[in-house]
């Protein structure tokens, strides 16, 4: 820099518009971010100054994404005891959690609710045994969230409704964009069962998409529909998109803190909310890889034909009109929607009209 710049920053009114425009910086800165396979898939602006009545789950409005600044969470590498002291005893019941398979991995569910709530071994999976023995989350310590991917692993015993003296009254339904939930989790799928490292062979997932695409989306479809017609009321959407992207992941977290409350469990301050999800996001570099691809692979983002592509958006619009009370669901649905039209890859040897779904 010349000694007539360096004069210049010296000056006391150009330090006082690096403060202004620093400040300006910063604010744009926290602008919130825009078996057989089949079987064995196995908020920024948040109110809380109320919470919602039990037949009405917690809507908030998120904005568009872009990507972090993840400098300013350097600070929460340092792992730091949760503030929230876990009763000895307590009257709360554990929430269904619902997911297509694989949407959450149970470390990141378990690195997520339980310092959010203090527990030690709050977030359970449905699907954990003792000795052999299916717990179904009762047991072990306070249960707070209880993930399951019921119906596509339909539980057994008229389950979930069954067990509605056990559980909570209400439930969290995860939601992932099919585009990037089919592929990851056929993935998942295999590195769970077949040992597979790394992202599998593009030809793999073509065959694998073209077998099994229709099932697949029925199946992400009858997740939401099935769990909509139980004896419990939805008590707020989770987002997985969100929660690898911090601004947004903060208002779901803010989000998901109320819920937690309402239901009776003790929770973390606010000031704890970012901290708590950059650590579990950042687990395997996850945070990292979303902010440069939105996927948590790097080989190649996984493709789909037009036909595809159109039938994801005409399901959407089907959902919409048969969830169109469901203003939480909808927004959720045109958020997919825009992410499928403006950025899904359509394999090169499909040479198809690329005209878009009509209602």
């Amino acid at each position: 820099m010349g000694s007539e710049t360096e004069e210049k920053v010296r000056s006391y009114s150009n330090q006082q518009r690096k403060i202004i425009a620093l400040c300006m910086a910063v604010c744009l800165m926290l602008v919130p971010l825009s078996q057989d396979f089949h079987a064995s898939l196995g908020t920024d602006g948040i109110n809380i100054d109320h919470i919602s009545s039990i037949h009405d789950p917690i809507h908030v409005n998120l904005p568009s994404s872009t990507n972090d600044n993840l400098d300013i969470y350097q600070h929460c590498e340092q792992e730091e005891a949760s503030s929230v002291n876990s009763p000895g005893t307590f009257t709360t019941k554990p929430i269904w959690t619902a997911m297509m398979p694989f949407t959450l991995a149970e470390s990141f569910h378990k690195n997520l609710i339980n310092p959010l709530t203090g527990t030690t071994a709050g977030g359970k999976s449905f699907y954990s045994s003792v000795k052999g023995k299916l717990r179904h989350c009762i047991g072990n310590g306070q249960s707070v969230t209880c993930l399951n991917v019921h119906p596509n692993v339909e539980m057994t015993k008229g389950m979930p409704d069954s067990k509605a003296s056990e559980f909570y009254g209400k439930y969290i339904m995860v939601l992932r964009n099919p585009m990037t939930s089919f592929p990851a989790t056929y993935n998942a799928k295999s590195a769970k069962y077949s040992g597979t490292v790394g992202q599998l062979p593009e030809e793999q997932w073509r065959d694998v998409r073209d077998q099994w695409f229709d099932g697949m989306l029925e199946a992400w479809r009858n997740s939401i529909v099935t769990w909509s017609q139980t004896t419990y009321d939805l008590g707020m959407y989770l987002v997985f998109e969100d929660l690898f992207n911090m601004e947004r992941g903060i208002g779901s977290m803010k989000k998901l803190r109320v819920f937690l409350q309402e239901a009776g469990f003790e929770v973390a301050t606010e000031d704890e909310l970012s901290c708590i999800l950059y650590r579990a996001a950042s687990k395997d570099d996850m945070l990292n890889k979303f902010q440069k691809r939105k996927y948590e692979y790097d080989d190649y983002i996984p493709g789909y034909t037009v036909e595809q592509r159109n039938k994801m958006l005409n399901e959407f619009l089907r959902m919409k009109k048969e969830f169109s009370n469901d203003s939480e669901l909808i927004r959720i649905l045109d958020q997919y929607e825009e992410e499928i039209q403006t950025t899904i890859k359509i394999d090169e040897n499909d040479v198809e009209s690329r005209s878009v779904a009509t209602p």
